[in-house]
C-alpha cells in the first residue's frame, strides 16, 4: 500500500523516514541518502551514485557506504537487467516499504494493546473486581469494531452517572445503541459495518 501511494505521489516518504528512522535502525546520513534515492526512483530506477551526489550535495563515499548499509539491511535490492544487449543495475525499493508497513502495524497494535489495558483497568475499578476472560474478549471486540478509546471511555462514564449498578453489559449496550451490531461477537454483515460507519 505504501509503495502504491508513493508511486502516485501521495506519500510523504521523507516524513515517514523521519518518524521511523530509529526503528529502521538507520543513522541520519543513511536516511538522507535513502530520501535521495526515493526522490529520483520515480524517474530513474538505475542507482547512479554520481547523480545522487550532485542532487543531494552528499559526498560520494558517504552515499556508497549508505547504499551498502541499505543493501545489507535489505531495504533496497539491486537487480541486473538487460537493456539493448547490455546489463544495467536496477534497484527495487519494495523491501523498504514492506518494512515500514510492518513497523506501522506493530506501532498500531502496541497502541491498541495499551488502550485495551487502560479500558480493562477502568472497568475493573468500577466493577470492583477483575474482568473474566470472556469480558476481556468483549473489550477487545469493541476495538475490533473500530470504537476508539475515547468513545469507550464516554460510554463508561455515561453508565457510571446514569445507572444505579455499574455493569459491563450496560457499557456494551451504550456503545452499540446507534448501530445494527448487537454485540462484538456477532458475525457482522457488510451492510451492518457500513451502516455503523455512516451513522457515526
Amino acid at each position: 500500500m505504501l509503495e502504491k501511494l508513493y508511486s502516485i505521489g501521495c506519500l510523504d516518504y521523507q516524513r515517514l523516514i523521519r518518524v521511523l528512522y530509529s526503528k529502521l535502525n538507520l543513522n541520519e546520513r543513511t536516511c538522507l541518502v535513502l530520501m535521495g534515492i526515493l526522490d529520483s526512483y520515480c524517474f530513474n530506477q538505475e542507482l547512479n551514485v554520481d547523480d545522487l551526489s550532485k542532487s543531494s550535495g552528499i559526498d560520494r563515499e558517504i552515499i556508497e557506504n549508505a547504499i551498502v548499509e541499505l543493501l545489507n539491511k535489505d531495504y533496497i535490492q539491486i537487480d541486473l537487467v538487460m537493456l539493448d544487449g547490455k546489463s544495467h543495475e536496477s534497484y527495487r525499493i519494495t523491501p523498504f516499504f514492506l518494512k515500514c508497513e510492518k513497523l506501522l502495524t506493530e506501532i498500531k497494535n502496541s497502541k491498541q494493546e495499551t488502550d485495551i489495558s487502560h479500558i480493562i483497568a477502568m472497568l475493573e475499578i468500577n466493577l470492583k473486581r477483575p474482568l473474566s476472560r470472556t469480558e476481556q474478549e468483549t473489550v477487545s471486540g469493541w476495538f475490533e469494531d473500530s470504537f476508539t478509546k475515547g468513545e469507550i471511555e464516554t460510554a463508561i462514564k455515561y453508565v457510571m452517572t446514569t445507572k444505579n449498578v455499574f455493569r459491563l453489559q450496560s457499557v456494551n449496550k451504550e456503545l452499540y445503541k446507534d448501530t445494527k451490531i448487537s454485540s462484538p461477537t456477532t458475525n457482522e454483515t457488510i451492510k451492518g459495518v457500513f451502516d455503523k460507519m455512516v451513522n457515526r
